[in-house]
C-alpha cells in the first residue's frame, strides 16, 4: 500500500469524524454509529476502499476501536454517579452474564447435543 494512499485515507477518516461530531451535536446520534455506517458505505457498498490490504491489520483496528469507545465512554462518567449506581450495575452485569451463559449452555445441550 502506497504511503500517500494511507495518509489520504487517514485524512478522509479525520474529515468524516469531524462531520460525524457535527452530526452528533445536531442530532444526538453517537459518532460511532455514524462512522460505522460511513465505513459500510465506503467499503462494501461503493467499493471505494479495497478490503484485501486491510484484512491483515483488522484485529489491530478492532482492538484500537474498542479502546477508543471504552475510553470515550469513561470520560463522560462522574465518580459520584459511579459510586451511587455501581452496586446496581454490578448486579445487572452478574445477572446478564449468568443468563447468557445459561441460554448458550441450553442451546448447546438441547439443540446441538
Amino acid at each position: 500500500m502506497d504511503s500517500s494512499l494511507v495518509f489520504g485515507i487517514v485524512a478522509v477518516i479525520i474529515i468524516i469524524a469531524f462531520a460525524g461530531e457535527f452530526f452528533f451535536k445536531k442530532t444526538g446520534i453517537p459518532i460511532f454509529i455514524f462512522l460505522i455506517f460511513t465505513g459500510i458505505i465506503l467499503g462494501p457498498v461503493l467499493n471505494l476502499i479495497p478490503k484485501e490490504p486491510l484484512v491483515p491489520i483488522m484485529p489491530i483496528f478492532a482492538e484500537l476501536t474498542l479502546m477508543i469507545v471504552i475510553f470515550h465512554g469513561g470520560m463522560g462518567l462522574k465518580s459520584d454517579s459511579v459510586l451511587a449506581n455501581g452496586a446496581r450495575a454490578f448486579l445487572q452485569t452478574i445477572l446478564y452474564v449468568s443468563s447468557s451463559i445459561a441460554l448458550i449452555a441450553a442451546v448447546g445441550i438441547f439443540i446441538l447435543k
